[in-house]
């Protein structure tokens, strides 16, 4: 058995230990992949692509330019040396950010398969990766089948980012947000019907413009009607401090407690309950494992030895 398939085992059961335990992701141990694999496969350009991606994943204002310009060194080693490994990263860097995006994956455990790829291959990695979404596959059709039952109007007029969240994500009421619950976002009928002011120094709302989205203009043009001029330049000058429904941001997928709303300014208006959408704490890191285990003795996807034995 190769150093590079005892060492990547090695990382993949560290990173789902911290998982486990409610700890961030330690850095060092996909990095160091990285690291080791250029020592083995020992290119130049390649160990300075990895100095300037390990530059990128520490200096997050330039996150994206360094590791954009990391990723143009190891195309460069594999157009001028047809580089195996090269072209392992390159294609697991895109795929963990198609994953990533998606909200499919965590950032961390993306950031894992790529150190795997450039350790072990495209070959290897992409016999482990294959087995891991073999097992996730009833995640999601479980998903859309509960959606399903709990709101079929989440159907309707369905887009792209609309399904993923349905297959990824199940909604239920702000009241029952656990701790290691993942939310992603608020469901946009449930602050439509309510209206809700968005508290200045939240972070995690984003996209704040017009006051028409959340309170109606006949309200305003009471209020400048009935000469309360004060009270209308208020709601102008402080239109900022509003969400604007139509264009609600994502939540960060840090968030783990529940959002507090002010609805005072909205006059008789009635509370409702609020309704977000939730991605349970399934660790991905789990499936990898898994797979690595297996592959230690298949040797080849399980994908494929099922579509063997259905043919012969």
């Amino acid at each position: 058995m190769s150093i590079e398939y005892i060492y990547g085992f090695f990382c993949i059961i560290a990173g789902l230990y911290f998982e486990l335990r409610g700890k961030k992701f330690y850095d060092i141990f996909w990095i160091s992949m990285l690291y080791l694999g250029a020592l083995i496969h020992f290119n130049s350009i390649e160990f300075l692509g990895i100095l300037i991606l390990t530059l990128a994943n520490y200096i997050k204002s330039y996150a994206k330019i360094l590791a954009n310009l990391g990723i143009v060194l190891f195309i460069a080693s594999f157009v001028m040396s047809g580089s195996y490994y090269a072209l392992s990263l390159i294609m697991y860097y895109f795929i963990a950010l198609a994953l990533y995006h998606g909200n499919l994956m965590d950032g961390q455990e993306t950031k894992y398969l790529i150190g795997l790829s450039y350790l072990s291959g495209f070959l290897i990695s992409s016999s482990i990766f294959l087995d891991s979404v073999l097992f996730v596959i009833p995640i999601p059709l479980y998903f859309l089948i509960v959606n399903y039952k709990n709101d079929p109007s989440d159907y309707e007029d369905l887009s792209l980012q609309s399904f993923s969240r349905l297959a990824t994500s199940i909604k239920k009421s702000e009241k029952d947000v656990k701790p290691t619950d993942n939310v992603v976002c608020y469901d946009k009928k449930s602050l439509i019907s309510a209206g809700f002011k968005n508290k200045v120094r939240n972070p995690y709302m984003n996209n704040l413009s017009n006051l028409d989205s959340l309170i109606n203009l006949d309200s305003l043009s009471n209020l400048s009607n009935q000469g309360n001029t004060n009270k209308l330049d208020n709601f102008n000058l402080n239109n900022e401090n509003y969400i604007d429904i139509s264009e609600i941001g994502e939540l960060s997928t840090s968030m783990k407690h529940k959002l507090s709303y002010d609805n005072a300014l909205l006059e008789n208006s009635k509370i409702q309950d609020k309704k977000v959408w939730v991605t349970p704490h399934i660790p991905f890191m789990l499936f990898i494992t898994m797979s690595y285990i297996i592959f230690w003795f298949v040797k080849k996807p399980i994908l494929f030895l099922l579509i063997d034995n259905l043919v012969h």
